[in-house]
């Protein structure tokens, strides 16, 4: 056989070929198999068959088979409703109602974040995570996991997934929001917004005040609560004041109820004087939004509106409010303004200054006002002379005497002298003769006689107007309510202030007050000859 070299054959430059042929193209090809030499390599020497035994094993269902069989059909209702134009909320919706009653036992934990967080943005492990967590919240334990799972579970209460009624989702928000926050505060920016939204849109029962109170969430809510005068209303003020009364060292024992019912009493001098100059005074403090827009419920949150809503207006508070229309909702709601929050700011501290140098406390306080004080001097009212008129007011009623009666002993004693009365007297007919006039009778002195008129001058003097007009009706027949209504004052008040007086001049009361007032039988001859010296 002839020897072969081979040599190396440079590859031509690529170039456009001309319409000629390529002619240099193809010398070169023949070139390359004309000096192609093929070695052909036999099959490989037979080995022997080598088998692996493999003992049989049962394939075990894993549990995680069950639930990529789930996930996946939650993911298809996704893939069918994609093009639909109700959006995410609706897809969401589907999919909550499709996992509502999965539950899983996931030992791992995977973490979970995303601008909208749903079902579709979370893998499986973190699918796993979730409705393992999910059945531990609804067995009233709340772990501390990332927030965009807390944020999943709320949509579904919202959509009322999970929940036997609308009150039930209610009471799970609450209890949700609650333990979830002692974790992490990411719901506290959404949840007060949305748990009016969800009291309006599916009407619960009783007012949203009482609900609030009921749950302990009436700190949330100081806009709602500022129009009371009770201590949810001092609460809710001081929650607002950057000066908090209720971390003051003066805010102990007695003090702490003068500071608590001084605070309201102040208020409620500055609620008449800007009503009597058509301004409400919680206007100065929260202005009301008079954007009367149709409005989406829920907002940021992913909730689907499958409701129809009747037309109606729920109210939240006196100037909150909502409005349903034609399935669409006009909301009014309140903000607080930083003026408005520096007035109460320099009310509660100006009210503890004037209450401190009423009770002569030790230490005193001074509050400065500043520009938040505008609002009223625009109304022409002088807040610092108002705080303490209304404070010296406060103090004086709170310090008067006041005289409790034990009704029970006082109708025991009636009884036991009526039924000593009923032993003395004789019956007509038995009396025997009268004696002879051996011995002079006895008589009351003049002393006597003037000390019983001196004793109901001195009561009468000490009645107000407003008295002498109710005790002058009663013994007309009449009732105490027109008296009570022209001085303004309830008329258990009016007659209640009647029979303390009447228990520090004449040792007793004169009024009996159950509905109706009327005179007690001992005193109505005093009160008539009185009556008949006074011109009414």
């Amino acid at each position: 056989m002839a020897s072969r070299e081979y040599k190396p054959f440079p590859i031509p430059k690529r170039g456009r070929e001309t319409s000629g042929g390529g002619g240099a193209a193809r010398r070169a090809l023949t070139d390359i198999v004309a000096n192609y030499a093929q070695v052909d390599i036999g099959p490989p020497p037979a080995a022997e068959p080598q088998r692996i035994a493999r003992a049989a094993q049962a394939v075990p269902t894993a549990s995680w088979d069950e639930c990529r069989a789930r996930f996946h059909a939650m993911r298809q209702i996704a893939d069918m409703f994609s093009r639909d134009c109700r959006g995410h909320s609706f897809i969401f919706c589907d999919q909550a109602a499709f996992m509502c009653d999965f539950e899983d036992d996931y030992a791992e934990y995977a973490a979970f974040s995303g601008s909208v967080p749903c079902y579709e943005y979370m893998g499986h492990r973190q699918l796993r995570t979730y409705f393992t967590w999910r059945a531990r919240v609804r067995r009233g334990e709340v772990d501390c996991v990332s927030p965009g799972y807390a944020f999943v579970y709320v949509y579904e209460l919202l959509n009322n997934i999970g929940v036997d009624d609308p009150m039930d989702g209610f009471c799970k928000l609450v209890f949700f929001w609650d333990a979830f926050g002692r974790h992490d505060p990411a719901l506290d920016v959404y949840m007060p917004g949305w748990l009016k939204d969800y009291y309006a849109y599916y009407g619960l029962p009783d007012t949203f005040q009482s609900l609030a109170i009921q749950h302990g969430l009436d700190k949330h809510y100081p806009e709602v609560f500022v129009y009371g005068s009770d201590e949810t209303a001092f609460n809710a003020y001081a929650d607002i004041s950057r000066y908090d009364a209720r971390k003051s060292r003066f805010f102990t024992g007695e003090n702490a109820r003068h500071m608590t019912e001084g605070f309201l009493f102040v208020i409620e001098r500055f609620r008449s004087l800007c009503s009597a100059a058509s301004q409400h005074f919680e206007d100065l403090v929260y202005c009301a939004s008079t954007n009367r827009q149709w409005r989406t419920l829920f907002g940021d949150a992913l909730f689907y509106p499958s409701r129809e809503q009747p037309d109606r207006k729920v109210t939240i508070s006196k100037r909150e409010w909502y409005i349903s229309r034609n399935d669409r909702w006009i909301r009014r709601s309140t903000a607080l303004s930083s003026a408005g929050r520096d007035l109460v700011t320099y009310i509660m501290r100006a009210t503890e200054s004037a209450l401190r140098d009423a009770v002569g406390y030790t230490y005193a306080i001074k509050a400065k006002q500043w520009y938040f004080t505008d609002g009223l001097q625009r109304l022409g009212l002088d807040a610092e002379a108002i705080i303490r008129a209304a404070v010296a007011e406060y103090f004086a009623i709170a310090n008067r005497k006041r005289v409790v009666v034990d009704d029970a002993s006082l109708n025991r004693i009636r009884k036991e002298a009526s039924d000593t009365r009923d032993m003395l007297l004789v019956a007509e007919g038995d009396a025997p003769p009268p004696p002879a006039d051996t011995e002079p009778r006895p008589v009351h002195t003049r002393d006597e006689a003037a000390g019983a008129r001196d004793m109901w001058a001195e009561l009468f003097a000490s009645f107000t107007s407003a008295e002498t007009y109710a005790l002058a009706d009663v013994l007309r027949g009449g009732d105490i309510r027109s008296a009570a209504g022209a001085a303004g004052v309830l008329p258990e008040v009016l007659a209640d202030g009647i029979n303390q007086k009447a228990m520090d001049i004449l040792g007793d009361v004169i009024l009996e007050y159950n509905d109706a007032a009327s005179v007690y039988d001992d005193y109505a001859e005093g009160l008539i000859n009185m009556m008949e010296t006074v011109k009414l």
